[in-house]
């Protein structure tokens, strides 16, 4: 994952990176993607010290992996430039219509060489056989140091199997947020570590997302 973003970006990035990310249907406000990007966006802004890349791993109306990011993986020499678009890994069939691609651009969060908050798109069936990471989704979730699935819910439809799904078996933190009100809360769930859970406050606003129409791409 780190040389993934490597070759995107351009950027050197240490092992103390935090690696977090979200999964799930593309249902762009049921599954709470919304909130995570925005929540990403709130981070970018705070620019902390700690590098972290936030990965989206959201199938889409993917076409192929990126021939410039394959090509980048498979030459050992590093590059210090970032690619064009350095916030997705696989082209896409409709870049003018997917509302987390245009939310992405919208926001700001191209992983410029200023921010220590990245973030990757990966709209595509992570089956082993991507092109990119060639990884089951399995195989690669337990090298994130978290995972966050922020689905919204009514108050009375609280679903723990489902909303904490395999993740919870493989040993890392989950955040489960709840949609209800304003100001969400935030469980982190740490079974591993035997850390007890605890809520705290997050304001998250959920807000439209404009369209924007990219000019050209390889």
């Amino acid at each position: 994952m780190l040389d993934v973003a490597s070759a995107l970006t351009g950027k050197s990035f240490s092992k103390n990176t935090f690696l977090f990310a979200t999964a799930g249907r593309n249902e762009y406000r049921n599954k709470g993607i919304d909130m995570f990007i925005d929540a990403v966006n709130t981070l970018h802004n705070e620019n902390p010290a700690r590098a972290a890349i936030a990965f989206i791993l959201v199938p889409a109306w993917s076409m192929s992996p990126r021939a410039d990011l394959q090509s980048r993986l498979q030459n050992a020499t590093k590059q210090s430039d970032a690619l064009p678009e350095p916030v997705i890994t696989h082209t896409l069939h409709n870049y003018s219509s997917d509302t987390i691609y245009n939310r992405i651009e919208y926001l700001g969060l191209l992983n410029g060489s200023q921010t220590n908050i990245n973030v990757i798109y990966v709209p595509c069936y992570l089956n082993g056989n991507d092109g990119i990471f060639d990884m089951t989704y399995y195989e690669l979730l337990p090298g994130f140091d978290a995972a966050v699935f922020p689905p919204t819910m009514s108050r009375g439809d609280i679903r723990p199997k489902k909303d904490l799904p395999s993740a919870s078996r493989l040993l890392q933190p989950i955040c489960r947020v709840s949609a209800n009100g304003f100001y969400p809360n935030l469980k982190t769930i740490s079974k591993f570590a035997g850390q007890k859970s605890y809520t705290a406050p997050i304001p998250i606003t959920r807000l439209p997302c404009p369209i924007s129409f990219p000019a050209s791409r390889n």
